[in-house]
C-alpha cells in the first residue's frame, strides 16, 4: 500500500464498518443511533475516501482510468449519495451493504497496481463526461440494490410473510424510481457529452462500451415508460432495473476487465 494513502484509507475503512454496523443495529431495532452520530460517522468515511482518491491522483505521474480507480470512484459516489439522502430520510437497508462495498473498493484501489493510464491533462469537457457517467452509474447501482429489496419483499408479501420492521414496499418502490429518474438524467447527460466531446472512437473497447451503455439506457427508458403508462411496480419493476444495471455494469467494467486483464495491451 502506498504509504501516503495509509492514513486516510485505514480510518475510512474503520468508519465505513462502524457506519454499516450502526445501520445493521437500526434495521434490527436493537439500537437507534442519533441522526448527528450516524451522519458524522458516514461523513468522516466519505471525506476520507475522497481524500484518499485525491491524494493518489495528485501523487501520480499519470491519471489511471483503470478498473481499480473507477470502482473506488463509484464506491465513493454511492456513499456520498447515501450520506446526502441521510439528511432526508434513513436508508439503513442500503447503508448496510454499500458502506462495506465502498470500503472494499477503497482497499482494492490502495493495494492494486494502477492500470489504464491516460494523459494527465484531461480536457474539461471529457472530465465532465466522466463525472456525469460515474454519477449516473452510482445512482443506478443504488437503484439496483433497491430493486433487489423490492423483488424480495414483493415475494414475501405475496406469500403472506411479514416484512422487516421499518421497511415497506411503497417506500422502497418510491425510492427506487427516484433513483432511476436521477440516474437516467445523469446517464443521459453523460452519453450526450460523450458523443459531443469524444473526438476519436479508435480507443479499444469504446464501441462495445457505447453500444452496451445505450442498450442499458433503453431498458431503463422502457421501465420508466411502463411505470408511467402501465403502472409497473413490484418485482416487475425490480427485474427490469436489474436487467438495465446488468447491461450498464457489463458495458463499463466488463469491457475494461477484458481489455485490462484478459487481453492486456502489450
Amino acid at each position: 500500500m502506498n504509504g501516503l494513502l495509509i492514513w486516510p484509507v485505514i480510518p475510512a475503512l474503520i468508519f465505513y464498518l462502524i457506519g454499516a454496523y450502526q445501520a445493521l443495529l437500526s434495521l434490527q431495532a436493537a439500537r437507534r443511533h442519533s441522526m448527528v452520530e450516524s451522519t458524522v460517522v458516514r461523513a468522516l468515511a466519505v471525506v476520507l475516501h475522497g481524500l484518499a482518491i485525491w491524494l493518489a491522483i495528485q501523487g501520480a505521474d499519470q491519471i489511471s482510468l483503470g478498473i481499480a480507480l473507477m470502482l473506488t470512484c463509484v464506491g465513493f459516489a454511492m456513499a456520498l449519495v447515501l450520506l446526502l439522502n441521510q439528511l432526508r430520510r434513513p436508508m439503513d437497508h442500503l447503508d448496510v451493504f454499500v458502506f462495506p462495498l465502498s470500503g472494499l473498493s477503497l482497499l482494492l484501489f490502495a493495494v492494486l497496481p494502477a492500470t489504464g493510464m491516460v494523459r494527465v491533462a484531461l480536457p474539461t469537457p471529457l472530465f465532465i463526461h466522466i463525472i456525469l457517467s460515474l454519477l449516473g452509474y452510482s445512482i443506478l447501482a443504488l437503484a439496483a440494490l433497491q430493486a433487489l429489496y423490492l423483488a424480495l419483499f414483493d415475494r414475501l408479501a405475496r406469500t403472506g410473510r411479514t416484512l422487516p420492521k421499518g421497511l415497506a414496499l411503497d417506500s422502497i418502490e418510491q425510492m427506487l424510481f427516484e433513483s432511476i429518474w436521477l440516474g437516467m438524467i445523469a446517464l443521459s447527460l453523460g452519453i450526450l457529452t460523450g458523443f459531443a466531446f469524444i473526438d476519436s472512437y479508435d480507443v479499444r473497447g469504446i464501441i462495445h462500451h457505447t453500444f452496451i451503455t445505450i442498450t442499458a439506457w433503453l431498458i431503463f427508458a422502457v421501465l420508466l415508460w411502463g411505470r408511467l403508462r402501465a403502472g409497473w411496480r413490484g418485482s416487475q419493476a425490480g427485474w427490469w432495473t436489474l436487467a438495465g444495471f446488468g447491461f450498464l455494469a457489463l458495458g463499463y467494467f466488463g469491457s475494461k476487465f477484458v481489455i485490462e486483464v484478459l487481453i492486456p495491451q502489450t
